[in-house]
C-alpha cells in the first residue's frame, strides 16, 4: 500500500506546479476579461453621454443648416456647366476656349 501512496504522492508533487501555473493564467485571462468589459462599459457610457448633451441642439443645427442651403431649382442644373453668352459671327479663340471650359493659352493636347 505504501508503494501506491509513494506512486500517488510523486505524481501528485510532479504535477503540482503545472495544475497551479494553469489556474493562476485562467485568473489572469478572467481578469482581463473583465478589464476589457470595464473599458467597454466606460465607452459606451462616455459615447451615451455625449448623444444626451448633443441631441437637445441637434434640432437647431439641423433647421440652421436646411435654411442656409442654396435652393435646388431646374435653372441651378440647366446651364451650369456652359457659356451662357452668345456667339460671334465668326468664332474667334477666346470664344472657343469659354465654350469648352478651358484657358485661352491652354495647349493643345488638354483641349482635346
Amino acid at each position: 500500500m505504501s508503494n501506491v501512496n509513494t506512486t500517488a504522492a510523486c505524481l501528485f508533487n510532479r504535477y503540482i506546479p503545472e495544475v497551479i501555473e494553469c489556474l493562476i493564467l485562467i485568473e489572469y485571462v478572467k481578469a482581463g476579461t473583465l478589464i476589457v468589459a470595464g473599458l467597454g462599459m466606460a465607452a459606451v457610457g462616455f459615447g451615451a453621454r455625449f448623444m444626451l448633451r448633443t441631441i437637445p441642439n441637434l434640432g437647431q443645427k439641423m433647421a440652421n443648416a436646411a435654411t442656409s442651403m442654396p435652393r435646388l431649382d431646374g435653372e441651378m442644373f440647366a446651364s451650369s456647366k456652359y457659356y451662357k453668352g452668345g456667339f460671334e459671327p465668326k468664332m474667334t479663340k477666346r470664344e472657343a476656349s469659354l465654350i469648352l471650359g478651358v484657358s485661352p493659352t491652354a495647349p493643345p493636347a488638354k483641349v482635346k
